[in-house]
């Protein structure tokens, strides 16, 4: 089945939490910081969905004052890595922010965080 893309709601929230616990150690986004992103806060959060469930999710935060968006978190469900979903999130993310008028994206990545590294590269 195809992977398709959408935005994250409140109904997403506990395998939201679920996939942070499973990709990080830790710098974990709590169930209380991904509801306040997905009802008031200011960014795009998208899910994507393989074999009719949330594999994973990227987190981009706007700055009201610039047009610089920042990914602040992708997660992945381990049982669903190495299958280019991440690259799928990022894709989307990035046409997404670019649809609200941002050219650039940023982005931070632990110095020790190789796959990461060689992903967004």
């Amino acid at each position: 089945m195809t992977p398709t893309i959408r935005a994250a709601s409140l109904a997403d929230l506990d395998r939201l939490v679920e996939i942070e616990e499973r990709s990080f150690s830790g710098d974990k986004l709590s169930k209380r910081s991904l509801k306040h992103l997905i009802t008031k806060g200011h960014a795009i959060i998208l899910v994507i969905m393989k074999d009719r469930q949330v594999a994973g999710d990227i987190v981009v935060l706007l700055h009201r004052n610039t047009s610089l968006p920042r990914i602040y978190s992708l997660a992945i469900d381990p049982s669903f890595r190495r299958q280019g979903l991440a690259n799928k999130l990022i894709a989307e993310a990035e046409k997404t922010a670019a649809e609200s008028g941002s050219f650039f994206m940023r982005l931070e990545v632990r110095m020790d965080n190789n796959s990461a590294i060689t992903l967004y590269r």
